[in-house]
């Protein structure tokens, strides 16, 4: 069990690399294709707001069910 569950924190940790590095490149992409510096900050902004609201929401999912369980789901919708 214990194998499974580390296998799934990896899965999710290069998950979260991923969509780190993703946005990290497109909110440049806009930079480039804009030359705006507030276009690339509209971009950095939105993924902030989304984060940190998306965060408490995803919190409080993680601390009422199991943790395995949400890990997988969200690997899943990552997938998708």
């Amino acid at each position: 069990m214990t194998k499974v569950f580390y296998a799934i924190l990896a899965n999710s940790l290069v998950a979260l690399l991923t969509n780190t590095f993703v946005w990290f490149a497109a909110t440049f992409w806009v930079y480039f294709q804009t030359r705006s510096v507030l276009a690339m900050s509209v971009m950095a902004g939105i993924y902030l707001m989304t984060t940190s609201i998306f965060g408490f929401f995803l919190g409080s999912l993680v601390d009422r069910y199991r943790k395995k369980t949400l890990m997988m789901l969200s690997s899943g919708c990552s997938l998708l």
